[in-house]
């Protein structure tokens, strides 16, 4: 009877080994592939979150110099992500000329981003990565036309992308992350265009959709998105409202700022200097343009 415990015993380890063996076998090997492209996708976002570093803190030569090798490291990559990633990189250019307000420079590169997309469209990446990587191309057209003041134009191609796929109802099945975007773009042209009401419609589905995201900025963003909307409405009370709440995330130089126009459109002078004067100081994103700060300290200096 001993003698079959210690059989039982040894046949039960030894297939314990065996079963380990095949194990590592498999874990050492045939992941192999998956393991590498893991890595790849963490070297890929640590070059992509220095770059935008390098932007934040307006350091654009060494950006681009730092995009310049980003593209040479993809190179000698041969995958789907490496593909994907490549592309990326032109709006990660995109994003360069956007902030120097060099928008003819972006012009030259949606063509190259067209040429990009038609090979992804034909990988096997995921139906979601494909619909990603074309609303990038899409947001991107967007801030061009919206800088160049086609608003008309950014709204077209905004409502074209969700047509072509499937419809708003389509795109909230899914559950996409680039949905918060899309209504956030949709009603930033929105507002431009003077269509205050269905502006605000889509604001509301971007605060809905960003009010529970582990990323603040979208809420703080959709918020203060918001009361612009009630700026231009000259509702200045519950413009002040949205704004007190997006102030409650953070402290942000357009949160600053938006408290200041609103005490001017209430003719308090004195708190539209004080939160004017924040907002000049405040480094924190994100940011009003150049052009609207200075128009606007004008008026209050009147």
């Amino acid at each position: 009877m001993k003698k079959k415990i210690i059989i039982l015993v040894s046949s039960i380890v030894f297939l314990l080994l065996v079963g380990g063996g095949i194990a590592a076998y498999y874990f050492w090997y045939v992941p192999e592939k998956i393991r590498k492209e893991k890595l790849l996708n963490y070297e890929i976002t640590e070059y992509i979150n220095n770059y935008y570093d390098l932007l934040e803190q307006r350091k654009f030569n060494e950006a681009n110099i730092f995009l310049k090798n980003f593209r040479i490291f993809l190179k000698e990559r041969e995958s789907h992500t490496s593909l994907l990633a490549f592309y990326y990189s032109y709006s990660m250019e995109n994003a360069l000329w956007y902030m120097q307000k060099d928008y003819e420079k972006m012009k030259v590169i949606f063509p190259e981003m067209e040429r990009l997309l038609k090979k992804i469209e034909k990988s096997k990446l995921s139906e979601d990565k494909i619909l990603t990587a074309k609303w990038s191309y899409i947001s991107d057209l967007k801030k061009f036309y919206y800088k160049n003041n086609e608003h008309k134009k950014a709204f077209v191609v905004i409502e074209n992308f969700i047509t072509t796929n499937g419809g708003e109802r389509k795109l909230e099945e899914q559950e996409l992350p680039i949905l918060y975007a899309i209504y956030a773009d949709k009603a930033d042209c929105l507002l431009k265009l003077g269509e205050f009401e269905k502006c605000k419609k889509y604001i509301e589905k971007a605060i809905a959709l960003s009010i529970h995201s582990e990323d603040k900025r979208q809420y703080h963003i959709a918020l203060l998105q918001m009361a612009e909307l009630y700026l231009n409405w000259e509702k200045p009370d519950v413009a002040l409202k949205y704004t007190q709440k997006a102030h409650e995330i953070y402290q942000s130089r357009r949160s600053y700022c938006y408290f200041a126009m609103a005490y001017y459109q209430q003719k308090k002078m004195e708190e539209a200097k004080k939160y004017y004067s924040l907002s000049v100081r405040c480094k924190k994103l994100p940011s009003v343009s150049d052009n609207s700060m200075k128009e606007f300290g004008k008026l209050l200096s009147e």
